[in-house]
């Protein structure tokens, strides 16, 4: 009986094997190399003009477009992006760029983002109410506990409502705060002049039930980490 040797597949088997961990290797080193390229080690410097025009694009529709001008905005300098930013969340005239400039000045971590935020629970603009309960949910401060209990009684947006409430519950061990649920948190924020309409009962009454759930865990949520916008 005749024994073939099966040593030349196990050489090409071999060879294969190794060719395909060059490459892995290979694909891996360069994946890093554009990654680097890509992403910039310090801070990108803007004109004036640069800057602004990049915010101004926060609202375009174009998708590809939206997401360059995030980009560049957000690989600013810090002491030019965020006065920049802070002024185009407040005084913009394009509500959407309102929105997206607060949304990215929460990734500069600077001290003023506050006081914009505290400026922004006042606005009309639902989408900035919506980041600023955010961003107070995730940055408790029994400072603001007497102008979030008010917002209960005034805000009826029902997309916004629920940001409100967990900013509340961020809060859970503030005696004032405790006794908000069985007293105002359920109560129905969609009267107005039509009539009231099921989903609104069913929402005040999943925000209790949430509300009521985080205190119970004793209002300890995550740590800020800023709203993702494309």
């Amino acid at each position: 009986m005749t024994v073939v040797s099966s040593s030349p597949q196990r050489t090409r088997r071999t060879r294969r094997t190794s060719l395909g961990i060059v490459l892995c290797v290979l694909c891996v080193v360069r994946g890093g190399e554009f990654a680097r390229a890509q992403e910039p080690s310090a801070p990108q410097a803007l004109s004036v003009a640069q800057l602004q025009a990049a915010i101004d694009k926060l609202g375009v529709l174009d998708y590809d477009t939206r997401t360059t001008a995030s980009r560049v905005v957000r690989r600013a300098a810090a002491v030019q992006a965020v006065p920049a930013l802070l002024q185009a969340a407040a005084e913009h005239a394009d509500g959407y760029v309102r929105y997206r400039a607060l949304v990215i000045l929460t990734g500069f971590n600077d001290p003023r983002t506050t006081g914009a935020m505290r400026e922004s629970l006042a606005s009309p603009n639902d989408r900035l109410r919506t980041v600023a309960y955010s961003f107070f949910e995730h940055n408790p401060d029994r400072a603001m506990v007497p102008d979030l209990l008010a917002a209960l009684d005034k805000e009826r947006a029902e997309f916004v409502r629920p940001a409100l409430v967990r900013a509340l519950a961020a809060l859970g061990s503030d005696p004032p705060v405790q006794r908000a649920p069985a007293g105002r948190c359920g109560a129905d924020i969609g009267k107005d002049r039509r009539p009231a309409r099921a989903p609104n009962a069913r929402g005040a009454s999943t925000e209790r039930a949430a509300f009521e759930a985080a205190v119970d865990r004793g209002g300890d949520l995550p740590a800020w980490r800023g709203l993702r916008v494309p």
